[in-house]
């Protein structure tokens, strides 16, 4: 409730202020927005002064310091403190009052600077805050669930396990309502252009709670039916729901790299816990089903594996060569910051007071001599990515040869990795060696099994 009546309704702010004879009132119609980008209406009027200037976006300095106008947000880098304003200030020297329109973002908010009769300035700001990018608001709506399912647990004790997939299923449709309303509002036009895979799979999911909230409504056991997995005629082996729900949350992890509003962090918090419990839940379900057995001997498809293993590992390398030789090497910015560190790294004197950046990967620009030719870098980051899918497939194909080679044709098609392989910068072995601990993590699990 607290929480709606701060987004329908969450009142004005005034500040007044006297100095050097003058008298100056700043004022917003909310103290709230909810999301980034979204407006307010600003009012100021100033007497006795020479003249006021009219910041629509200021840029807070060093978090805790002057300028900052919410402890909720590490900003800026640098070590100035100062309050940084954007260009383009609009000048005003009327005495009557003044009425605009700001947005505000987490980033920058409006500002006014007056200039007095005495030849000071003053800067004033009205701290607006948005109110779905506090963490504070998410924990309330996380407490809010907890009261709710400790409240059913402890006073309906008679309550089964598909009131609980009800109340998940009802939440899951207020979060993607809020998410779809947040695309939108941040530009979801320009996201389907470029990523439409994934809006297309963010329809599917949508889709797919909208028929379960129908199902419970109107045939209950059937939903119960659906969340013992007794329509799916699945291997025993739990291998294949581990597996499906790691691809669900690297996939998850992916589409909030990407998705409108990424840069907020706080924003797509409640997206990565919702895929956590839903994973979870999944999993927790599928262990209770009696089919599942662990057999004392299992097929192993060894050598099938590691034939598969070669042949993906070639097509990985024949990806990237062909994306290379269409698109060449990329180099950014920070490609030159990497290169540069791995030429001083033996050499002392040249951190400026600050560690290496990224240590390891400084390391292999100077073993490698990237600033050189960075051809061998790029070389090396194309091996360790078509070792990485190797041994994720064979791990899989040694139980699930299908299931491999779809894992492997999803990754071989995957062009972001191939233009990453091509890029002086780490996010190319970040994502290598996440592949290997994931078939790690599957080599374990069988091995436990």
């Amino acid at each position: 409730m607290s929480i709606a009546i701060r987004a329908i309704s969450p009142g004005g702010v005034i500040l007044v202020d006297e100095y050097a004879g003058a008298t100056v009132t700043f004022s917003a119609d909310r103290r709230l927005v909810n999301l980034p980008g979204d407006c307010v209406d600003v009012r100021w009027r100033v007497q006795n002064a020479d003249s006021t200037v009219f910041f629509e976006a200021v840029e807070p300095g060093l978090y805790g310091g002057p300028g900052v106008r919410s402890i909720f947000f590490e900003l800026r880098n640098d070590r100035d403190a100062q309050i940084r304003e954007a260009a383009g200030g609009e000048v005003f020297d009327t005495q009557e009052e003044v009425e605009t329109q700001a947005c505000i973002g987490v980033v920058s908010e409006p500002k006014i600077r007056v200039n007095f009769l005495d030849g000071s300035a003053k800067a004033y700001k009205l701290n607006i805050d948005v109110l779905f990018v506090r963490p504070d608001t998410w924990l309330l709506i996380a407490a809010a669930g907890v009261l709710i399912v400790v409240a059913a647990a402890l006073f309906a004790p008679d309550v089964d396990a598909l009131f609980f997939a009800r109340a998940f299923l009802w939440l899951s449709l207020a979060l993607f309502v809020f998410y779809l309303y947040t695309f939108v509002d941040f530009g979801l036009t320009d996201f389907a252009q470029t990523h439409t895979l994934e809006l297309v799979l963010f329809s599917l999911w949508f889709g797919l709670i909208l028929y379960l909230l129908r199902v419970s409504l109107h045939d209950p056991e059937r939903l119960n039916r659906l969340f013992q997995f007794r329509f799916i005629k699945t291997t025993r082996s739990p291998l294949l729901w581990w597996l499906l729900v790691m691809l669900f949350w690297i996939f998850v992890l992916g589409f909030g790299y990407n998705a409108p509003g990424a840069y907020e962090p706080f924003l797509l918090l409640p997206l990565y816990a919702w895929s956590a419990v839903a994973g979870i839940g999944v999993l927790w379900i599928a262990a209770r089903n009696r089919r599942w057995q662990y057999p004392h001997r299992k097929r192993d498809y060894r050598r099938a594996a590691l034939f598969m293993a070669i042949v993906f590992a070639v097509l990985s390398l024949v990806r990237d060569g062909i994306i290379y030789q269409t698109y060449g090497l990329r180099f950014s910015r920070d490609s030159t910051s990497y290169v540069e560190a791995g030429a001083s790294l033996f050499v002392r004197d040249t951190s400026e007071g600050l560690p290496k950046r990224t240590v390891p990967y400084a390391t292999l620009n100077a073993i490698l001599g990237s600033d050189e030719s960075p051809l061998h870098l790029v070389g090396v980051q194309w091996a360790l990515s078509a070792f990485a899918l190797a041994t994720l497939v064979y791990v899989i194909a040694r139980r699930q040869p299908v299931i491999a080679a779809a894992v492997g044709i999803l990754v071989v098609l995957d062009l972001t990795i191939a233009d990453y392989n091509r890029a002086i910068l780490s996010e190319s072995m970040f994502v290598s060696l996440h592949v290997l601990c994931l078939a790690l993590l599957i080599w374990h699990y069988d091995r436990k099994e």
